[in-house]
């Protein structure tokens, strides 16, 4: 019996084990050829699909040519080949998709609403999330996101938790497959306090592997279980506050002191005021975008490797930005030495710092900009 005999009574043998017709014949590389017709299989499909759109799915970009472009092939490859369709399918339920865009609800609102529908409708499988609700209020339509789809490998979420008012998209919801249900859930109006619920209850304990958090939030309308329910997975917090200014964040830094497995933390304070950091995990924090002003009143973190601030001109006293301080001011050459350098880097235990407690080998690395 000749190799190629060989191999197609192998093949035979093998497809009347997987149920396939026994004319079939399978190739090892994936490639099967039935009644004369080449088939590929999923995992070929697969990894096509994610080379060439990066398992990217953005829900308000029109441009098929963009990285968003599966969204569109989503949508329009069942008119091709409802074979490759189907596999597409598989595809997104068991491959993590990393699902972006704003909801606006401009002109392309109806869009953008197909999208969420198609997603929802094929409980397509989530690895990040990261959609804004810009000028209106979306939390329903997130919650529906979240509710519909399979979140059990998401590792990244971005929520932006300010209330928005003042947009009506509902009937452009329901022409684009929205269910009713949900629409009328919007009309009346879920609240961040109400979706910061919603959240705490419904997601830790399904999306067990959420490493990577970004909130956009008013210090006064934080839900601290937000946090705190997310102890268990969460190892990178980014945190865009917001409050009146002097606001010293204690119930925020006694969150943050409970993220047992937080390992890096960038804060992005919009006031002037300050926080104590009390962790045993985290190894880097990151405060140079913070405003002028605000800083660490203690930092007792026995694991920091690095600590990241901001030093300008403007600050009189010869003190950073923000961040940390010095408890001997920088001297007039050593501010011009810095700011020549533009970055500087020394050791915790070369300076005495602020309220810092921290390994003697934390590198504090300051970042330093002539401000007119």
């Amino acid at each position: 019996m000749s190799g190629n005999s060989k191999r197609l009574t192998a093949a035979r043998d093998h497809n009347e084990r997987e149920g396939e017709p026994a004319e079939a014949y399978n190739d090892q590389n994936g490639l099967k050829i039935l009644g004369g017709t080449l088939w590929i299989s999923d995992k070929i499909w697969f990894n096509i699909y994610s080379f060439m759109y990066k398992r990217r799915f953005n829900i308000d970009d029109t441009d098929l040519h963009s990285d968003a472009g599966i969204s569109h092939l989503f949508r329009n490859l069942a008119y091709v080949s409802p074979d490759a369709y189907h596999s597409l399918l598989r595809y997104v339920r068991h491959t993590p998709l990393k699902v972006y865009g704003d909801l606006y609800f401009s002109t392309i609102a109806t869009e953008a609403f197909e999208r969420i529908a198609w997603l929802c409708k094929h409980k397509v499988k989530l690895g990040e999330y990261k959609i804004g609700n810009y000028g209106t209020n979306a939390f329903t339509f997130i919650k529906y996101i979240l509710m519909s789809c399979d979140i059990t490998m998401l590792e990244a979420c971005q929520l932006d938790l300010s209330d928005w008012y003042g947009a009506t998209a509902g009937s452009l919801a329901v022409r684009a497959g929205i269910p009713s249900h949900v629409v009328q859930e919007y009309y009346n109006v879920m609240t961040s306090a109400e979706f910061q619920r919603f959240f705490v209850e419904y997601v830790p304990t399904r999306a067990t592997s959420l490493k990577r958090m970004k909130i956009d939030v008013n210090i006064a309308g934080l839900h601290l279980p937000l946090l705190t329910s997310l102890s268990d997975s969460l190892e990178e917090l980014e945190l865009n506050i917001f409050a009146s200014d002097d606001c010293k964040c204690e119930d925020l830094s006694l969150a943050i002191g409970q993220l047992s497995k937080l390992k890096k933390l960038k804060v992005f304070a919009l006031f002037k005021g300050s926080c104590s950091i009390y962790s045993s995990s985290l190894e880097e924090i990151d405060m140079i975008d913070c405003w002028n002003g605000f800083f660490t009143d203690k930092c007792v973190c026995p694991s920091l490797k690095m600590f990241k601030c901001m030093n300008t001109d403007k600050v009189s006293g010869n003190e950073l930005s923000n961040g940390i301080r010095p408890v001997v001011p920088f001297s007039e050459e050593e501010r011009k030495d810095m700011q020549a350098k533009k970055v500087v880097a020394m050791t915790a235990g070369s300076r005495t710092f602020i309220g810092m407690n921290v390994p003697e080998t934390c590198i504090v690395r300051i970042k330093c900009e002539l401000q007119y």
